[in-house]
């Protein structure tokens, strides 16, 4: 059994809720599996807890440098983009979350990663 939490803030939440219902929701093999989605603070820390199976990632920095390349060389040289720009998604888990925290730390800073950090 799985609950999938549409928006990283909430997972703490639905876990919480899991927990008080009896469904064991950490990720041990037991009860009910937690997933949610992005790569901010609350989801890989999640992660990182043993609280959340997984979360992804869609390319945040790619969803930001692709268009501003693209308007560039089209403007320039006339190019135009294929129909999708593929940004994502990265799977983070347990494999990779501290990686991913480093990254995200790198981008918030400490501070505002803490205080987004809501487990």
């Amino acid at each position: 059994n799985y609950v999938f939490t549409v928006a990283g803030w909430s997972s703490p939440w639905a876990w919480g809720v899991a927990k008080d219902m009896g469904l064991d929701p950490d990720v041990d093999g037991k009860g009910v599996t937690v997933l949610t989605v992005d790569e901010g603070p609350v989801s890989i820390e999640g992660v990182r807890a043993g609280h959340l199976l997984a979360t992804n990632s869609q390319g945040f920095w790619l969803q930001g440098y692709a268009p501003m390349e693209w308007l560039y060389w089209n403007k320039e040289f006339g190019y135009a983009p294929q129909s999708d720009i593929l940004t994502g998604p990265v799977i983070i888990n347990k494999d990779n979350a501290d990686n991913w925290a480093t990254l995200v730390r790198g981008v918030f800073g400490d501070k505002a990663y803490d205080e987004q950090n809501t487990w």
